[in-house]
């Protein structure tokens, strides 16, 4: 705490009375980090006006948070540290990832009950749905291979993964829908 009050130019004394200790410090960090991104999950209302929308919709916002500079940045941090200090990462679990997934769990949980996906809803599906969106980007990204994929590219990957989400827990569609499913597929 010495040394991060010595870079602040604050001291010690500010920095205990606002965080406990600096497992609290850096938990207020991670959520520093994450809070406009993270934002646009948490206030996420799909428009309900199609599955695929919907899902397309949500696979976005989830894409512009993950892939947030500032949120990879930590995420190579934490990598880099977590063997010598493993709270970090327990840390930035529960106050980054797991509240994502915690999101996506309650986003994904409202889509599938408003379309009437049939299959059951478990944390499986979740995993299923943000390992679909980030394979085409997270890791390359995470070790520096690509740039930060353009708004455009992270449409295109969101709709692939809402389609073949949708191969894995299928509706119970009506007609129109199944139609217009049918009709749309995934943007190319």
């Amino acid at each position: 705490m010495a040394q991060i009050s010595a870079e602040l130019g604050g001291s010690k004394t500010t920095l205990y009375r606002l965080f406990a200790s600096k497992a609290d410090l850096f938990a207020a960090f991670v959520r520093e980090v994450g809070e406009a991104p993270f934002a646009a999950l948490e206030g996420f209302r799909p428009a309900g006006t199609s599955l695929v929308r919907d899902l397309e919709a949500l696979g976005e916002v989830y894409l512009d948070l993950a892939l947030a500079p500032a949120v990879i940045e930590v995420s190579r941090l934490v990598v880099a540290e977590s063997r010598r200090h493993p709270d970090i990462a327990r840390i930035f679990w529960e106050n980054g990832p797991g509240q994502v997934t915690t999101h996506l769990d309650r986003n994904l949980a409202g889509i599938a009950a408003r379309h009437a996906l049939a299959a059951s809803w478990d944390e499986l599906a979740v995993g299923h749905f943000k390992a679909l969106c980030d394979m085409s980007f997270h890791e390359q990204l995470l070790w520096g291979v690509i740039p930060a994929p353009a708004a455009s590219e992270r449409a295109r990957v969101a709709s692939r993964a809402a389609v073949a989400f949708l191969a894995a827990y299928p509706p119970r569609l009506s007609d129109p829908e199944r139609g217009a499913l049918t009709a749309s597929g995934a943007r190319d």
